[in-house]
């Protein structure tokens, strides 16, 4: 049974129960295995090793170093449009179907360059595409501009 006096020093044996309470204090031997539920309140100081399970959440600061791992989808052929951005309104056929520079983009890499080697009418004139979608054709217009 508990005193219902505390004693000033510790007793040479630990108690059958645990406190109901928690101490105040930290232990000065804290136990060799770690708990099996993680705490409610996050450490104040980071651990050694990386966790083995993702956050559900993004960090909010980036990583310092670029990835190890390259990205696994395909890569971007579309450059920031510049002085000359794709004609909108611009539609044309291609075995039988109808496409815009927009919908051009959604075709895989092999396709887009097909269709962007090839000359369509555009303001009366027989035109390649690359100049008529030159941002979904990755066609570099300003080097054709001149100052």
């Amino acid at each position: 049974l508990p005193s219902s006096l505390p004693s000033s020093l510790p007793s040479s044996l630990p108690s059958d129960l645990p406190s109901p309470l928690p101490s105040s204090l930290p232990s000065s031997l804290p136990s060799h295995l770690p708990s099996s539920l993680p705490s409610d309140l996050p450490s104040s100081l980071p651990s050694s090793l990386p966790s083995s399970v993702p956050t559900d959440l993004p960090s909010s600061l980036p990583s310092s170093l670029p990835s190890s791992l390259p990205s696994t989808g395909p890569p971007s052929i579309l450059p920031t449009e510049a002085k000359c951005p794709d004609d909108k309104k611009y539609t044309f056929r291609f075995k039988g179907n109808k496409i815009t520079c927009k919908k051009l983009r959604n075709k895989p890499e092999n396709k887009i360059n097909q269709y962007c080697k090839k000359t369509f009418m555009y303001k009366k004139k027989l035109t390649p595409l690359e100049k008529i979608c030159p941002t979904t054709c990755g066609f570099d217009c300003e080097a054709t501009l001149g100052p």
